[in-house]
């Protein structure tokens, strides 16, 4: 059980700034696809002409994680509470478990322009595994949240070729221990100017394919469980939708790998 939380003026603070700089809340995986695309495309632009001295190098790989970390947790929060606000079940779970009154409806206002679904997400870190769980683990129907997305199992067109494939993420990665991994060198380069992550250098590419992936999967998943929006491919056309059409035939769930990221044939578009 979560200890409970004041709404002060920094908290308040807090979710008003974050809430300025958001996109509409149901698109939040679109929303990640966009930040983390930046990060993405610089990290890739410094490798076309890498430093040779490496300690150099590290300079910007640690901020490319402190980077993906901050994607990732954006993703979630924002994730939290569109979950929030339209599944109240969920809602009502998680105020049993943060001590939280009851709103009549999670979007109303606690505070001029705070929700009650922006303040209990303040209640949770999600940087942390622990609180990660904490969090969704209520969707999971007794189960952890971190297994079910990592053997949960997609049917989509992926990667930049015209495949149709069955993905799971723990065909390819040891989801909990290497975003535990990831974690811990987000809060030493944070932390800890002496630290150099030179070990991260050759799982880099591990690491940034599994932040890309992971919320995607997450979207997919949240999907399945009730109608949300979600990244589709139209075979009929050439274009990428960012609303769930899976009662189309024609809609594919098209999953967004980092060489689609950071691929010079592609505009955002609203």
């Amino acid at each position: 059980m979560q200890k409970k939380k004041r709404l002060t003026p920094y908290l308040f603070d807090v979710i008003l700034s974050m809430k300025e700089t958001r996109d509409e809340i149901d698109r939040y995986c679109v929303n990640f696809l966009r930040n983390v695309s930046r990060y993405s495309i610089f990290m890739h632009s410094v490798l076309q002409d890498t430093p040779k001295d490496k300690d150099f190098l590290l300079v910007p790989v640690s901020q490319y994680i402190v980077s993906l970390v901050g994607c990732l947790e954006t993703f979630l929060r924002d994730t939290f509470v569109f979950l929030l606000n339209n599944q109240p079940k969920f809602y009502m779970t998680i105020c049993t478990f943060t001590q939280s009154e009851l709103s009549e409806h999670p979007d109303d206002d606690v505070a001029d322009g705070v929700t009650h679904a922006e303040f209990i997400s303040q209640m949770f870190n999600f940087q942390n595994l622990k609180d990660i769980e904490s969090a969704f683990s209520p969707l999971c129907d007794g189960g952890e949240f971190i297994s079910a997305i990592s053997e949960f199992q997609l049917k989509c067109v992926v990667a930049r070729v015209d495949r149709f494939t069955i993905f799971s993420l723990d065909q390819f990665f040891s989801v909990r221990s290497t975003l535990n991994d990831i974690l811990k060198y987000r809060h030493r380069i944070i932390h800890d100017a002496n630290y150099r992550p030179t070990d991260v250098l050759t799982t880099i590419p591990t690491i940034e394919s599994l932040m890309v992936f992971l919320p995607q999967m997450i979207t997919f998943w949240i999907h399945r469980r009730s109608e949300t929006p979600y990244m589709s491919r139209n075979d009929d056309e050439s274009d990428l939708s960012a609303e769930g059409q899976s009662t189309q035939s024609t809609s594919l769930p098209y999953l967004f790998t980092v060489s689609d990221l950071i691929a010079d044939d592609w505009i955002p578009v609203e």
